[in-house]
Formats: structure tokens, C-alpha cells, sequence
């Protein structure tokens, strides 16, 4: 709720889109910077990437996957028909992947670059 009063209202469909590519650079940044595979992941696994990888998760990447998830809800007529089916993939990944930080599968479906393709300039 709170959210929703603070954040102004889209009324177009690049001001929708303009709201989610900021949310997937932030998204996107953290994941190249401190993702699993990261170059600081990558070439020293026993820095503290790891750490703040799940730190960012749990407090920056899931809650920008559920704003995102809320504004194209609540902003669903705005979308095309390419929009659509991007998010309903985007949707099943951000779900997944939000249960797998409470219990880790063994696999669950990734970022669907679909989404970003059309999402993102």
C-alpha cells in the first residue's frame, strides 16, 4: 500500500517501460558485479562476493522483481501482445526464484532475456 501512494501514477506506455528498465539496470548491475558469475566470482570464489550477492538479493533484487511484477499488473492494459508473453515469463522466473532464497531448488527457470529485450532500450 505504502508504495503505491508513493509512487506516481503511469499513464503511458513508455512511462511504464521507462519505470521497469530502471529497476532491471539496477537488477542487471548486481548481477554482473557480484552475480555467480561474476568476474569476482569467478576468479576468486572465496571473496565475499558471495555474501553480498545474497544480500543484494534479499534486500534490492527481490523487492525491485516485485515492483516490477506490481506495475505490470496493475498496468497490464498498457502492454502489448510481445509484452505479454515476456511478462508472464518474467513473471514465472521472479516467482521461482524468489522461493529458491527460502529453499534452494535444484533448478528453476532464469531470467528470460525476452523480458529484457522488450523492456529495456
Amino acid at each position: 500500500v505504502n508504495e503505491r501512494l508513493t509512487e506516481p501514477d503511469v499513464v503511458s506506455p513508455d512511462a511504464l517501460k521507462r519505470r521497469v528498465t530502471a529497476l532491471l539496470t539496477e537488477n542487471r548491475d548486481l548481477w554482473q558485479k557480484l552475480g555467480p558469475r561474476s568476474e569476482i566470482a569467478t576468479v576468486d570464489p572465496n571473496s565475499s562476493a558471495h555474501t553480498l550477492w545474497t544480500l543484494r538479493k534479499l534486500d534490492t533484487i527481490l523487492p525491485n522483481n516485485q515492483r516490477i511484477l506490481s506495475l505490470l499488473d496493475r498496468h497490464s492494459h498498457l502492454l502489448d501482445a510481445e509484452q505479454v508473453a515476456a511478462y508472464c515469463e518474467f513473471k514465472t522466473h521472479a516467482r521461482a526464484f524468489a522461493a529458491h532464497q527460502d529453499e534452494p531448488q535444484d533448478a528453476y527457470p532464469l531470467f528470460p532475456e525476452c523480458f529484457a529485450h522488450v523492456f529495456t532500450p
